[in-house]
């Protein structure tokens, strides 16, 4: 599922979001549409193949998938794309779980139910830390700061707009 929410630009990053539930999915591409071009998978399998054919910045992966185990899909991903970050989000999280989704390469870890604030905080320091952002705005952010690391610590989810360079 590929969603109409218009074609990647470049201030528009890629974003695949991987869930079984559909009700998640379409709550997660409601938050993130206005910074992103959301592409929708209820499968591994349809996420490898979206990962193949359309420009993604950033992996949202659920956990509990019907075809594959989300830490059995995440090398799969950074295979295929190994600089996108990914965000494991999970309403079955434990210790293991998150220490194993580190060691695996995730950027983030979400624990179901998550706020649309979370979402977001947890995507734009993906795309940071990946460098997508649009540092043309990091003055206005850090303003007040001494510098833009202090400024990106702080970072409101809507201070920066997300920019995709590639």
């Amino acid at each position: 599922m590929v969603s109409p929410n218009g074609p990647i630009t470049p201030s528009r990053p890629g974003c695949l979001v991987v869930d079984d539930e559909l009700s998640v999915l379409s709550a997660i591409e409601l938050v993130l549409s206005d910074d992103f071009t959301v592409y929708l998978a209820q499968t591994g399998a349809t996420a490898l193949d979206i990962l193949r054919r359309e420009r993604v910045h950033l992996v949202a992966l659920d956990l509990k998938l019907p075809d594959v185990y989300g830490l059995e899909l995440l090398p799969q991903i950074q295979e295929i794309a190994p600089e996108v970050p990914v965000i494991i989000i999970t309403g079955h999280s434990t210790h293991d779980t998150v220490i194993d989704s580190w060691n695996l390469g995730a950027v983030g870890y979400l624990t179901k139910p998550f706020t649309n604030e979370e979402l977001l905080q947890k995507a734009q320091k993906a795309l940071l830390q990946s460098m997508w952002i649009d540092m043309s705005q990091a003055p206005v952010v850090a303003e007040n700061s001494e510098n833009i690391a202090e400024a990106a610590h702080n970072l409101n989810p809507r201070a920066l707009r997300i920019k995709a360079y590639r």
